[in-house]
C-alpha cells in the first residue's frame, strides 16, 4: 500500500498537513512509511495512544484490509486501491474522515466538526483539505460504520494517478 502522492483528492490535504519542522524522529521525515516498520509506533504519532488506538483499531474494524499507513509522521488511512487518503490523525485528540456528503452531514450532528484546532491555536477548516472532510474530537459508535463508507467512497474518487 502506498499513498498516491500524485492523485488529485489527496492535493489538498498534503498541502495543508505537511509538517512544518524535520522531526528527531527519522520515520517522521519520510514520505511515507509502514507503520509495522516502527517500534512502538503508537506511542510516536504525537497524540494520545489511546486516540491512536481508536482511529487505527476500533473505528476500522469493519474495514476489508488494513489501511493503516504513515505519512510525514501522521497517522493516515488509506485506500491501497488509489492510494487516496480517507482518514488522517489531526492533533493530539482530533481525527479525520473523508465521507460522502449524504453521511458526513449525519456525522455532523453526532459531534463531527467542519474545524480543528491544534494546541499550538493553528485552526484548520475541514474544506481546505478537500472535499467531504469531517474531524472528530471523540468517538462514537456510528465511526466504525462511517470509517467503511470513507472507505469505499475512498474507492470510487478518480484522479491523476
Amino acid at each position: 500500500m502506498k499513498v498516491n502522492f500524485s492523485h488529485t483528492a489527496n492535493q489538498k490535504y498534503l498541502e495543508n498537513m505537511m509538517p512544518q519542522q524535520k522531526s528527531s524522529m527519522d520515520f517522521a521525515n519520510r514520505e511515507q512509511c509502514d507503520p509495522k516498520s516502527i517500534e512502538n509506533v503508537y506511542s510516536k504519532l504525537g497524540m494520545h495512544e489511546e486516540v491512536v488506538k481508536t482511529f487505527w483499531d476500533i473505528i476500522t474494524k469493519k474495514l476489508p484490509e488494513d489501511c493503516r499507513w504513515i505519512v510525514y509522521g501522521r497517522a493516515v488511512l488509506v485506500n491501497a486501491s488509489n492510494g487516496v487518503i480517507f482518514g488522517f490523525k489531526a492533533g493530539n485528540v482530533f481525527y479525520a474522515l473523508r465521507l460522502p456528503e449524504h453521511i458526513k452531514e449525519k456525522a455532523f450532528g453526532k459531534g463531527g466538526k467542519p474545524y480543528c484546532q491544534f494546541l499550538d491555536g493553528k485552526k484548520i477548516q475541514a474544506s481546505d483539505l478537500g472535499d467531504n472532510w469531517i474531524f472528530f474530537p471523540k468517538y462514537t459508535v456510528e465511526q466504525v460504520d462511517w470509517c467503511l463508507d470513507a472507505f469505499k467512497y475512498a474507492g470510487t474518487l478518480n484522479g491523476k494517478n
